[in-house]
């Protein structure tokens, strides 16, 4: 099976079966831009990791020791459903991740993450502007690459406010009820 079409036609609940199987089982079914196939990544929850995350106090999908993580438990931290300005969520996650020490090379989290190389000049950002890349990418929810889908199985989203000095405020929003009612604000994304 091999998935081609446009990203309109084609989208990652087409390819959630393949993306269930361990890594080393998976087929490379999305033919990518370039004319390759890729194997599909995994941008959701099991049903047993859903219930199970749904009974913690402060469900977190993402991997301990990386940015999305940090950024969703500092909103948590924060508190949810409240907006909070940017520079609070930014001094927030950085006293999380310099918690985090690297194995190999010793840095904490966060000089790891403000230090990173961008792998790409045009979209190169200072560590603010990473940030809000960041968020953005998990406000995603369709497509190939559903980065904020862990989050909408749980009934969250993060939003992104209009805030002071043209930096955003972000929310994480909980409790939605239905899956298809979670929808990311994007205010931001408007006047930058």
């Amino acid at each position: 099976m091999q998935l081609t079409g446009s990203r309109s036609t084609l989208d990652y609940q087409r390819i959630k079966e393949e993306a269930d199987k361990p890594i080393g089982k998976r087929e490379k079914i999305i033919k990518t831009n370039r004319g390759t196939c890729r194997i599909p990544r995994k941008y959701h929850l099991s049903e047993d990791k859903i219930d199970k995350m749904k009974t913690e106090e402060n469900p977190n999908p993402y991997r301990v020791g990386g940015f999305y993580h940090a950024l969703i438990s500092a909103l948590f931290q924060l508190g949810t459903n409240e907006r909070h300005s940017f520079l609070l969520v930014k001094t927030t996650i950085r006293e999380i991740m310099e918690e985090w020490k690297d194995k190999k090379t010793g840095l904490d989290g966060w000089t790891a993450f403000k230090d990173k190389k961008s792998k790409n000049s045009l979209c190169a950002c200072d560590v603010n502007g990473r940030i809000i890349q960041n968020a953005i990418i998990l406000q995603r929810l369709t497509g190939f690459h559903p980065y904020g889908e862990k989050l909408r199985q749980l009934g969250m989203c993060i939003d992104i406010y209009r805030g002071n000095h043209n930096l955003p405020d972000f929310q994480l929003r909980s409790g939605i009820e239905r899956y298809e009612d979670v929808k990311p604000i994007n205010e931001f994304r408007k006047v930058v």
